[in-house]
């Protein structure tokens, strides 16, 4: 899915998409995801495009990054705006495309 129509199918279940706030939410997470090279949305985004104010889905400034080294990078100048959870990485974060098609993790 993408990113807004991740967003969307939590919240048709009245959950939200993951919105990591700590290094220990981080690493719960990173817990019960599987090994591999699977790319997950989380409920973060850059409002502006900026690659600085990323905000919540559900409102508010993001207060924890765990980024890949070089990222948050707007990667040969497109438009990274939407965050994945990289698990060839170890599940850090990404800027990615938000009309990229990824897997997704829910909140409730």
């Amino acid at each position: 899915m993408t990113w807004e129509d991740a967003k969307a199918a939590c919240e048709s279940f009245s959950w939200k998409l993951a919105e990591i706030r700590s290094q220990a939410q981080q690493d719960a997470v990173k817990a019960i995801l599987p090994a591999g090279n699977n790319h997950y949305w989380i409920g973060v985004k850059d409002v502006v495009g900026d690659n600085k104010n990323y905000e919540y889905a559900t409102g508010g400034s993001v207060i924890y990054t765990d980024w890949s080294s070089n990222e948050p990078n707007n990667y040969k100048g497109t438009a990274e705006d939407c965050v994945e959870l990289r698990g060839y990485e170890g599940y850090e974060w990404n800027d990615v495309k938000c009309s990229a098609k990824k897997l997704s993790i829910c909140e409730f």
